[in-house]
């Protein structure tokens, strides 16, 4: 059975070393390190950040120093691949790549898949008829980061998935409010307005308040996951009323002085995060070894926050 026409589950591949990066699936940053420490093999789901129809991969590779080359034992592959929730097998098949390997002289993409068309009905197999349409990877250097080299592909490929909410949100209104200081602040406290209440739900205990902010975000996750409709809601207020009723944590404030906005590359989604980077709903363990967090995405549409992942 074509996983693309029934179940598919979405996930990217990754082997990297030797550099700080950023991947990203359709402008959101999926995983990243700047600090260049170690290696990684992993995989990710990202099935709740898929286009129905076309969508694109990144990679945001930094040298050690801005303004210097890229490392040349740098390498990092990052696989597009498909699976069926309901195949026993789990069979995967590969539908796009980006790698990288810095020790090839000449071309250092040589080992990346070739823009080529695939057959989802005959086991993903090369066809000039296929379905799915894979790209030529674009290179190119971000002026405000000197050195880095930013790589990315463009793939059609159909599916079966919703289109998720968020990929016809409003752009994040940033050139607005940069204008000003008070612009700034204004709406700043217009997305944290959107935190308090959770926040407050954490010292009063009153989860239930709150759950409906969670509807997008639960509706979405049960889609993406194939889970019976209310399963996401449960665990929110579960990990909700855990944290809420855990006596060994300390709940931190929020105020527009200690968050800040972060704005992700697709300009469709953001989040409050504290200076740490961490994000904004943190518990500190009173022991005071460790910490515990919250995070939240929200999307921007008709001048209205949606709390969406």
């Amino acid at each position: 059975m074509n996983p693309l026409l029934n179940k598919p589950v979405f996930s990217i591949q990754v082997k990297l070393k030797g550099s700080a990066y950023a991947i990203e699936i359709n402008g959101i940053v999926v995983l990243e390190d700047y600090s260049r420490m170690g290696g990684v093999d992993t995989v990710l789901p990202v099935t709740h950040w898929m286009h129905n129809k076309v969508n694109e991969i990144a990679i945001n590779i930094f040298p050690h120093k801005e303004g210097e080359a890229i490392n040349p034992d740098t390498y990092l592959s990052v696989a597009l691949v498909v699976s069926d929730a309901d195949d026993l097998t789990r069979k995967k098949y590969v539908i796009t790549d980006i790698v990288y390997d810095g020790s090839l002289s000449q071309n250092n993409l040589d080992k990346s898949r070739k823009s080529i068309k695939l057959d989802s009905n005959n086991k993903f197999s090369n066809s000039n008829t296929g379905d799915i349409v894979t790209h030529e990877i674009t290179r190119e250097e971000l002026v405000d980061s000197p050195g880095s080299i930013y790589l990315k592909r463009k793939v059609e490929v159909s599916s079966n998935l919703p289109e998720w909410s968020f990929f016809n949100s409003d752009s994040f209104p940033m050139e607005e409010y940069s204008k000003s200081d008070e612009n700034f602040y204004a709406g700043l406290n217009s997305l944290l307005k959107q935190y308090l209440p959770i926040h407050n739900s954490l010292k009063t205990g009153d989860i239930d308040a709150v759950l409906p902010m969670f509807s997008e975000r639960n509706k979405e996750y049960d889609a993406a996951l194939y889970l019976p409709p209310g399963t996401m809601e449960k665990r929110v207020k579960e990990t909700l009323l855990d944290m809420a009723n855990d006596p060994d944590t300390e709940l931190l404030s929020i105020t527009e002085n200690n968050v800040g906005f972060e704005v992700f590359p697709n300009s469709k989604l953001v989040k409050l995060v504290r200076d740490s980077g961490n994000p904004a709903i943190v518990q500190n363990f009173k022991s005071g070894s460790g910490s515990q967090n919250f995070d939240m995405i929200f999307r921007y549409e008709k001048g209205k926050w949606i709390l969406t992942r």
